[in-house]
C-alpha cells in the first residue's frame, strides 16, 4: 500500500515538474498547464455532529474520521448497520486489513488500516456519493463541476492504472496535494472508443481546458484519501 500510494504520488510529482519531455500521438493543447493558476488556499469546514458529517475535508479528516481514528469509534459513529471486517482491494493485486462502512448506501466507505490492529487508518477508499467536499465536490461529479472548485487542472493520461487521476498541485486545493485523490473516466463507456480519448492515454498529464479531454465528458468516478505518506 505504502509503494502504491509513493509511486503515484512521486510520478506525479515528476510529471509536474517535467515540461520539457518530448510528447507524441496528443494534440498541441491537451499538454499544456492550465492557465491561469490560482494561489492554493485552505478548505475551510465546518464540522458537524460526528454521527451525520459526510465532508471531505482534507488533509485532516473526512466527517468525523482521522488518520488516528480506531475500529471502536467507527463502531460509535456508524451504529445504524453492522461494520464490516475483511480485507480491501488497493490495487495491483495487494490487499490490506479494511473494515467496509454502510455497504450499498450512498455514504459507504471502505476503511484501509495500516496494520491488523485495526487502530490507525492508512486510507479511506470506495467513498459512496455521499461523501461531499465543502464545494459540493464527490463521486458523480463533473470535470466542469472540478473546475469551478479548484480552477483548471491537469490530469492523467488514460490506460494505465492511475490513468484519470487529477493533479491538484497548482490549484486551489493544493493544500490536500498527496492525500486526496480524484479518478476521473468518461461519462459513458463508448467514449473510452473515440479518437479524442486515444489522443490523451498514457502517463502523462493533460490539461483539463483541453479540447481532447473535454470531449471525453469526464465525471469523478473515484474519490480516496490516502493517510499513509
Amino acid at each position: 500500500m505504502k509503494a502504491v500510494f509513493a509511486a503515484l504520488v512521486a510520478g506525479v510529482a515528476l510529471i509536474a515538474c517535467d515540461r520539457t519531455a518530448p510528447q507524441t500521438g496528443a494534440s498541441t493543447t491537451s499538454d499544456s498547464a492550465p492557465s491561469p493558476v490560482p494561489a492554493p488556499v485552505a478548505v475551510v469546514c465546518e464540522a458537524g455532529p460526528a454521527g451525520t458529517d459526510r465532508t471531505i475535508c482534507p488533509p485532516d479528516r473526512i466527517g468525523p474520521i482521522r488518520r488516528t481514528t480506531t475500529r471502536d469509534q467507527l463502531a460509535t459513529w456508524f451504529r445504524d448497520t453492522p461494520l464490516v471486517d475483511e480485507d480491501v482491494n488497493i490495487g495491483e493485486g495487494e490487499v490490506a486489513p479494511g473494515t467496509v462502512i454502510h455497504r450499498g448506501r450512498p455514504d459507504s466507505a471502505a476503511i484501509v488500516w495500516k496494520d491488523s490492529t485495526r487502530s490507525a487508518i492508512s486510507s479511506v477508499m470506495r467513498l459512496g456519493p455521499a461523501w461531499r467536499t465543502p464545494e459540493g465536490i464527490g463521486v458523480g461529479s463533473t470535470l466542469e463541476d472540478l473546475e469551478k472548485a479548484i480552477g483548471p487542472f491537469n490530469v492523467l493520461g488514460f490506460g494505465w492504472d492511475y490513468g484519470g487521476t487529477v493533479m491538484l498541485e497548482g490549484t486551489r486545493a493544493e493544500v490536500a496535494n498527496g492525500i486526496l485523490f480524484y479518478r476521473l473516466a468518461p461519462a459513458v463507456d463508448s467514449l473510452s472508443l473515440s479518437p479524442e480519448y486515444a489522443r490523451v492515454r498514457g502517463d502523462k498529464p493533460y490539461a483539463s481546458i483541453s479540447p481532447d479531454v473535454r470531449a471525453l465528458r469526464l465525471v469523478v468516478r473515484a474519490v480516496y484519501i490516502n493517510w499513509e505518506n
